[in-house]
Formats: C-alpha cells, structure tokens, sequence
C-alpha cells in the first residue's frame, strides 16, 4: 500500500488477533452459564423451596384432638441436600409449642432455640423457660394461653426479651398491675395486642398502651366498669378494634383516638351498653374511615343505629344480630349499596322473621358477594334465592343459610338431624361422594346431611346466579364444580 507505513497494517492485524483471543473465554463462559441455567429446577430457587416447605404438615391430631409435633415427613426433606437442610429447619422449628411439642427433649429444644418465631406459651414447659440460660430474643409472636388475671413475672420477662414482636395474644383477658414494670415499654414493631383488659385509671391506660400507639394495627381491648380511658392518645395506624366498652365517655374517647380505623367489632355478650355507647360514639363523627362493622343490637336500639348509618357512607362489611328490624333500618342499610359487599343479619330467637326486611334490602344493594340468610325456625326462603329480588345476582359469589329446618317453593323439607336415620332417602355416604346438580359436598366432617329433594331446588335456585361458587348450610359447604373446557383435537 502506496503511502502508508507498513508497521500500521501489521499493528492493525495484531489486535484483530488479540481482541479474538480475548472473546474467547467469554463465550465459553455465555455457553457454560446457558447449559447450567437449562439444568436448573424450580426447586433450586430459594424462594420456590421455601413455599413448597410452607406446606408440608409437621402437626397432627392425636386422639383427644390436640395437635402434636409430628416431624418425620420433614425430617426426611432434611436428607436431601445441604440447600434443603438450610431452607427447611427455619421452617421445622418456626413455631413452639409447649403442649403439642411437650415430647420434645430439652436439649432438642435448646439447640433450636434461635429459630424459634412463634410461641404458644401454655406454660406447662417448666423445665425449658425460653428465657433461661440462652433466652430466645427473636420471636415475632407470642400467645398466653395460661388463664392469669395479669400477665406472670414469666410471661412478662418473655416480652421483654423480644423487642421485635409483632403479636401478642392470649387466651384469656390479662391485666397489667404494675405500670412501672410494663412489658410494652421496649415493643417497637407490636402491631396487634389481643385481649388487654383495663381496668384502673387513665394514668395506667396512658402509661400502657402509648409506648405502643403508633405501631399497633389491631387491638382487643375490654373496659370495664370502674376503668377511665383517657383523651389525647392516638393510634395513628389503627385498623381493627375490638372492644367491650360499658361507658359512654370511654366508647368517645376511644373512638376518637383511632382515626383511621376500618373495622369495628363490639365484643360485648351480657349487655347491651357497649352496643349503645358505640352507636352514639359514631353518631358524633368518630371513625370517618370505618368500612367494617360488627355489633348486636337491641330493639330500644333499632332507631339509633338506622340513623347513624344515614349520616355515613361507605361502608363494605356489615354483621348485626337484631333485636327486631324496621324499615327505616332498611333503607338506611340502603345508604351503602353502592359499596356494600358482606352482609350477615341474624335475628335473635324471640323475634319475628324478617323475610320482608332482608328483601328490601337485598333489591337495594348491588354489589353483595357474600350474604348469610337467616332461615331459622323453618323460615321461607323462596323469594330469598330467587334471582328477580336481588338488586344484582350476577354478583353474589358466596350463599350462607343460618339454618338447615327450611321451606323452599312451598314444600316443607326436613332435616335430618341424624344422617343415619332410617328415613332417609340417601345414604350419607351418596351426598359427599355424588354430584347434585353440579354442586359437590366438601366438608366430610360436618355431621350434617340434607334432604336431597331440598337440595336439587336450592341449586335450581342458584343456577341464576352466574358467580356463585359456594353454599354454606350451617355446617356444610357445598362447592360449584366448574367443568373444564375440552381441547378441539
């Protein structure tokens, strides 16, 4: 080449050389990596393995029906590799439970100890505290089921021990007796706080709860007679509150302190003033984001909570036990339809049905997917399932009947009590094996069989309803088998 020093050509020819040989081991590694990748299985991501250990049972129910500690199909998953080991005994010994795992020896239990997350204290493990020589600090849940009337020095010292809990449970009411010494005071992340009874002054209440206020989500607290709950704490970040509260001023300042809760559930059995006092609490503007809301209500209270629905809209979930129904309660019902998706009214034994009252109800709201009918003492539900009285069928996705003694397209159908009984028309066994009407029986267990002339109408009855896949009968439930479509060959 004519002008051009030949050391160029010769440098340019070189690197070609060097940039080929330097490429060369990369797409030997791009190759490696492709074969290795196509090799791989599910079972090799973490995640995928974790989820498939989520669902190997390591409980089972002895004969006086209490779970115990069962690890063998575990144990063996175990064996297989290293990557199972290390992903599957975080899940073997995520949960203690002191009665179901009472026949695991103490030094089994102590070298599991740090992965111990959840707690089911029974308390009958005194031979292994947790808190013991090498107390356990990571535990995210804890539930007392030892039936104290305030928390135990034990109880109180496994509290403190694990600043990361994020549930604490019991199966009875506790109390706090001693501020000074309260087992919330370090608890940063405690999101529900579950059966809390207050029964002192506003001072205790204050110097309990708002170490805690601004993490908690959920809350079941009971006031007492004699308690005072005070003004000014905030739950911030509280969504459900389950509360019996006697006290007209405490049912307001409490409802006032959780601005920002969703679901309310009134916890009271033997009377019928927490009912009221959380009535009137609404009624004065408290709780503006409520969608949830779950009490009994007595008949001198009928009036009182149609119009605290009137002045609220909104609502999602809605369960009452009526003492008697009115029109005025229906139409205020009514004030929801546009939001209304649960609906569960029950009358109490010593009132009259209220066919008439859940009809009007059931033509208003259009968005219902999940209703519980209330049928007892053989009440009619003809105009119930039938499609032409609801607002919008097609929406209704779950069908709950309070009772099974029901009257359906005028014909009275029995119910058999005994599913033995010799005058059945099935055996048991034909109504949880056999399809009727494209409907199967899943819970094998109930103890309950129907009649199956009373069922063939009922599922007559739900063809209308385009979404509907389950009917729960008291104790039964009966699922929609949906058939799948067939490939064109």
């Amino acid at each position: 080449m004519q002008g051009v020093r030949p050391g160029v050509q010769l440098q340019r020819t070189s690197l070609r050389r060097d940039y080929s040989s330097i490429a060369a081991p990369y797409q030997y590694h791009k190759d490696n990596c492709s074969s290795t990748m196509n090799k791989m299985t599910p079972l090799d991501i973490p995640e995928i393995l974790a989820l498939v250990g989520s669902h190997i049972s390591i409980w089972r129910l002895d004969q006086y029906c209490v779970y115990r500690f069962w690890p063998q199909d575990m144990l063996s998953c175990l064996l297989v590799s290293r990557r199972f080991r290390s992903t599957f005994l975080p899940i073997l010994w995520r949960t203690f439970d002191e009665e179901g795992m009472s026949n695991v020896p103490v030094h089994i239990l102590r070298k599991y100890t740090p992965y111990f997350r959840i707690h089911h204290n029974y308390g009958c493990r005194q031979d292994y505290p947790l808190c013991d020589r090498e107390p356990c600090t990571r535990l995210s849940q804890i539930t007392i089921y030892q039936f104290h009337v305030s928390l135990s020095q034990l109880d109180t010292m496994y509290i403190k021990s694990n600043p990361g809990l994020t549930f604490i449970g019991s199966g009875s009411l506790f109390t706090i007796d001693v501020p000074h010494n309260n087992p919330f005071s370090n608890l940063t992340r405690l999101e529900c706080l579950d059966g809390y009874r207050h029964n002192r002054c506003q001072k205790w209440f204050y110097q309990i709860l708002y170490p805690i206020s601004t993490t908690l989500k959920i809350l079941f607290i009971v006031c007492e007679e004699g308690s005072s709950v005070p003004r000014g704490i905030i739950f911030p970040n509280l969504k459900e509150l389950h509360v019996s509260v006697p006290n007209y001023q405490n049912a307001v300042n409490l409802l006032q302190s959780c601005p920002g809760l969703e679901s309310l559930t009134v916890i009271d059995s033997t009377t019928k003033d927490s009912s009221n006092n959380v009535i009137r609490g609404l009624s004065a503007g408290s709780c503006p984001s409520l969608k949830s809301l779950i009490l009994k209500v007595a008949s001198d209270q009928i009036i009182a909570l149609a119009r605290m629905l009137e002045g609220r809209t909104g609502l999602k979930h809605l369960e009452l036990v009526l003492g008697s129904s009115c029109t005025r309660l229906a139409k205020a019902i009514g004030y929801h339809a546009s939001s209304l998706t649960h609906l569960s009214i029950v009358r109490e034994w010593d009132t009259p049905p209220i066919v008439s009252f859940m009809l009007h109800i059931l033509g208003t709201c259009g968005q219902l997917q999940d209703v519980l009918i209330d049928n007892a003492d053989g009440g009619v539900i003809d105009d119930l399932v039938n499609k032409d009285n609801w607002k919008n069928p097609g929406m209704l996705e779950n069908l709950e009947l309070w009772s099974t003694p029901m009257i359906l397209r005028g014909q009275r159908l029995r119910h058999l009590a005994n599913p033995l009984c010799q005058h059945s028309l099935h055996p048991p066994s034909a109504l949880s094996v056999d399809f009727i009407h494209g409907w199967r029986r899943v819970s094998k267990n109930a103890g309950l069989d129907h009649d199956r002339e009373f069922l063939k109408a009922l599922f007559d009855a739900a063809e209308g309803y385009c979404r509907l896949r389950t009917i729960k009968i008291k104790d039964v439930v009966y699922n929609k088998v949906v058939s799948r479509p067939t490939m064109a060959h």
